[in-house]
């Protein structure tokens, strides 16, 4: 590869030996990713500091994907005793917003049709959300995001972070957060958690 390197040292790479701006370096094969090296006093060195820190970087962007991928998969709600996947992309979010604060005004609507990705075999299927549903739901998807995100920020993003090679670094991976089922345990569980840190649960419960 062809590489040349500005003022600051930063290695560039070029399609050419042409000299780009800065000093020209030449043709240089890299053993671990450019980021890590720099152009000093007239050579390229690797700087494991830098190589480090640009594995975290990495790392934070595969781990924020997936974590937004977990949650535009949707989530488990239980609807008269069957389990349906509700999709859950920032289209579907905002549509849920909107029908539940149709239902919240009072004005005469106490349902609103709806769509599940999948049922038990694998079918979309329509069913009415009601007015009971609707802060079960809507603590559900809630749950849903705020498990993705606590797993990345609070669980993986902290092994990032203490970790001191690139290898600790790679081995850390999204696995998978606990999925929630409707306004069951695991949502009174989180009800009791919030409770604990000051928040009025019955705000929410309504």
């Amino acid at each position: 590869m062809w590489i040349t390197a500005d003022d600051s040292g930063e290695i560039l790479a070029s399609s050419s030996h042409e000299i780009i701006g800065g000093a020209y370096v030449g043709e240089f094969e890299f053993e671990h990713d450019m980021a890590a090296y720099r152009f000093v006093n007239g050579e390229v060195n690797y700087c494991e500091k830098r190589h480090l820190e640009f594995a975290k970087k990495l790392k934070e962007e595969e781990l924020s994907n997936a974590s937004d991928g977990f949650i535009r998969n949707g989530f488990e709600f239980e609807v008269d005793g069957e389990v349906l996947l509700i999709p859950n992309d920032t289209h579907d979010a905002l549509n849920l917003q909107g029908a539940v604060n149709i239902i919240n005004k009072n004005i005469g609507i106490d349902a609103v049709p709806w769509t599940s990705c999948r049922d038990t075999l694998g079918k979309a299927r329509r069913f009415l959300l009601t007015r009971d549903m609707v802060t079960p739901l809507s603590l559900t998807a809630l749950m849903h995001s705020n498990l993705a995100i606590s797993h990345f920020r609070d669980v993986l993003m902290e092994r990032v972070s203490a970790a001191n090679t690139v290898e600790e670094v790679e081995a850390v991976e999204w696995g998978s957060p606990l999925r929630m089922r409707g306004y069951s345990a695991g949502i009174e569980k989180c009800l009791i958690e919030w409770s604990a840190q000051g928040l009025n649960v019955n705000e929410l419960k309504g």
